[in-house]
């Protein structure tokens, strides 16, 4: 029996009313059915979009998104963790009216374009569930809008990682991207929390740039449970867009710095953070078989010269309360020098001058203060 014309119509209706409830509540469905992304080589030429079918990591990933106010992601390279989380934006910014998304990267360029993807994906949604959703009000290349028929509006902004990044915005969600090539890191983080104050999330993540940089202690601090995020790392081997071979081949065009090669291609998050791959102090256990010095705080000039300790558990400095007495007894105080450059966002070094400057001054027992955070 035919149906009319109206009758079609108000079943058409009826039937995209219940995709969009089933998709407001199961965003890996709205992917695979909804969702396109820009097809990559390992798809094949003349391919140029592909639906968003997630591996097994990338719904993990997912469903600690949404079950965990803050999250904090070490990763090896192409994962597509990014697209991950701009197809996530897309679901908030089409699902929940009035979710205000603050997306930041390492520039303002690259931030962009990670908008572009959302672009990407908008477009080639199916027509019926554009028609339904919030229409686009404002597509802007740093601030996107969607309009809903009840008049709220949800927005996604696009920023760099500036020492006041989004600084007064009350955010639903704030997404961080390659968090360990920002500059100023702590700073960032130090504005970017308090967006989340009124109930929102964050997740940040990052390949690895340095094991002493904001975005390395915090990860260690949630591995540890010592902070409020929850810690996800995936190695390379997660990834089915790398072959053991590729692997080898990236291995070998890093051989004389190792360590970078392990920064974007990590089998663990020791290798992630690896500083060089030649050893100073082979015979030193490896850092998550050391404890941690129980005292944490800061260092300050006394009037008499001296320097004293106050503590502060957000302090860069740690101790073993025995040695704010001075060195203990049967011990040997030794002193590292960082001989790092400064470069990829880690800029725990110090120069040699400043420290044969602060031995020569300091006094027999004194604690030396090193100025730290100096970039060369």
């Amino acid at each position: 029996m035919a149906i009319g014309g109206r009758r079609r119509k108000r079943l058409v209706a009826l039937h995209v009313e219940q995709r969009w409830r089933n998709y407001s509540q199961d965003p890996i469905s709205f992917f695979s059915d909804c969702v396109w992304v820009p097809a990559g080589e390992k798809f094949g030429k003349g391919k140029g979009r592909v639906r968003l079918d997630l591996f097994d990591y990338q719904r993990e990933t997912l469903e600690t998104f949404q079950n965990n106010r803050y999250v904090v992601v070490l990763k090896a390279r192409q994962l597509g963790l990014t697209t991950v989380a701009m197809a996530y934006a897309l679901w908030m910014l089409m699902f929940q009216p009035g979710a205000n998304i603050v997306f930041v990267s390492r520039s303002q360029t690259a931030a962009d374009k990670a908008l572009e993807l959302l672009d990407f994906m908008y477009q080639f949604l199916p027509e019926s569930i554009r028609e339904r959703g919030p229409k686009p009000e404002s597509m802007a290349a740093k601030h996107h809008a969607y309009k809903f028929r009840d008049g709220m509006v949800s927005q996604i902004t696009s920023y760099p990682a500036t020492k006041t990044v989004a600084a007064g915005q009350t955010a639903s969600l704030v997404l961080w991207d390659e968090a360990a090539l920002a500059e100023y890191q702590e700073d960032a983080l130090r504005t970017l929390m308090p967006t989340t104050d009124a109930g929102g999330s964050m997740v940040i993540f990052s390949t690895a740039r340095g094991g002493h940089n904001q975005f390395a202690r915090l990860y260690r601090d949630a591995e540890r449970g010592e902070n409020e995020f929850v810690s996800l790392f995936f190695p390379w081997s997660v990834s089915e867009m790398i072959t053991q071979q590729d692997y080898d081949a990236k291995k070998r065009s890093f051989a004389t710095e190792p360590w970078r090669f392990y920064a974007e291609y990590p089998s663990s998050s020791e290798e992630a953070f690896r500083q060089s791959g030649r050893t100073r102090f082979p015979a030193l256990p490896p850092e998550d078989e050391v404890d941690e010095f129980s005292l944490r705080g800061n260092l300050e000039w006394r009037a008499d010269g001296s320097v004293g300790f106050v503590p502060n558990p957000e302090g860069p400095f740690r101790f073993m309360p025995e040695a704010l007495d001075g060195v203990p007894l049967g011990k040997t105080a030794v002193v590292g020098l960082d001989p790092a450059s400064g470069t990829g966002g880690d800029y725990t070094a110090t120069t040699l001058d400043a420290l044969l400057e602060a031995l020569a001054e300091a006094k027999p027992g004194q604690v030396v203060f090193i100025p730290g955070e100096t970039e060369i």
